[in-house]
């Protein structure tokens, strides 16, 4: 267990009581002046410090909340250390083709099915990366899934980054061989997979360069899932665009670039099949370690303030006695 401050320097509002403090000191001293004047007896000691260490303890307590101090439990987990797999997208404007318009988008679809692979997968380091004619990381292998998750939500979208050429098909598979040569899994992950969301409308060329990428380079394992159907379109604010037709040689592309990857291609409503395959190459993988892995943060700034509350009620109440 960790408490950490987000801002420390937020205590310096605690300078803040010196202020009362001193009021109550000099409120005492003018009445001790007043009551010797009137020959009147002193008070018990107890009132008057009763409301130094109220005034003092919210001070305090209102410090501490400005500070934003968190509390984080690690605990141990088993995790899989000698595999690693990527959720690669498709972020081509292809992806954008739905049913109808307002319809899920190919893209939308792609990573509701990865997220819900993350949640299926707690226990294997999953990362994310983009495809359009250049394969870019996002994320590299974890098992956070708050990373994860926030990565996937704010960080992949439709030609984000746009494609370096304009003029062709935007969707390269072939460059998914940089994935065995830019280090993109560490050198732990005897096991490597990629898991390709993609409409298969690439290039005719994607198996060749694959193949030729992938030569001589460690082992890469590709799963394209194939989110596609053929009564798609791309709508603009017009209605569908004419300049996008579906291409119904995808699947055929997807094939040749499995069975150069030594995968398969699923269809986007195999998912429980993908679970199983990917089950399958984990476990075939062995080996697991222990890991801590550190729980959500829980901020204690609001239970400050709360506990703040009980002096400034106690003083309210002398006051209303008094």
């Amino acid at each position: 267990m960790e408490i950490s401050f987000a801002s420390p320097a937020g205590a310096l509002v605690g300078l803040a009581g010196v202020l009362p403090l001193a009021a109550v000191f000099e409120i005492e001293r003018r009445a001790r002046r007043v009551r010797r004047l009137l020959h009147l007896g002193t008070p018990a000691t107890s009132t008057t410090l009763g409301y130094v260490i109220a005034t003092a303890a919210i001070a305090i307590l209102v410090a501490l909340a400005a500070t934003q101090p968190v509390i984080a439990a690690s605990e141990p987990r088993l995790i899989r250390s000698n595999v690693e797999i990527y959720m690669v997208l498709d972020t081509s404007r292809s992806m954008l083709a739905a049913s109808a318009a307002g319809a899920e988008t190919r893209l939308q679809r792609a990573l509701g099915a990865a997220s819900e692979l993350r949640e299926s997968l707690p226990d294997v380091p999953l990362g994310i990366a983009s495809i359009t004619d250049r394969l870019l990381p996002h994320l590299f292998p974890t098992t956070d899934g708050a990373a994860f998750a926030t990565t996937l939500a704010k960080a992949v979208g439709i030609d984000r980054p746009p494609p370096r050429d304009a003029r062709r098909r935007a969707t390269a598979l072939g460059i998914l061989s940089d994935a065995a040569t830019w280090n993109f899994f560490s050198e732990d992950a005897a096991r490597r997979l990629l898991v390709v969301f993609t409409d298969g409308e690439g290039r005719p060329s994607d198996p060749a360069d694959l193949a030729a990428g992938l030569r001589g380079q460690p082992s890469l394992e590709i799963l394209p899932v194939h989110v596609w159907s053929e009564d798609e379109r791309v709508f603009g604010q017009s209605g569908p665009e004419p300049q996008y037709t579906p291409d119904p040689t995808s699947r055929t592309l997807l094939e040749n670039v499995a069975a150069v990857g030594r995968g398969r291609v699923f269809a986007e409503d195999e998912r429980a099949a993908l679970e199983e395959t990917l089950r399958e190459r984990i476990e075939s993988a062995g080996r697991r370690s222990e890991d801590a892995v550190a729980g959500r943060p829980r901020p204690l700034a609001p239970f400050a303030i709360m506990a703040a509350f009980l002096p400034l009620g106690f003083l309210l109440w002398r006051r209303t006695r008094t």
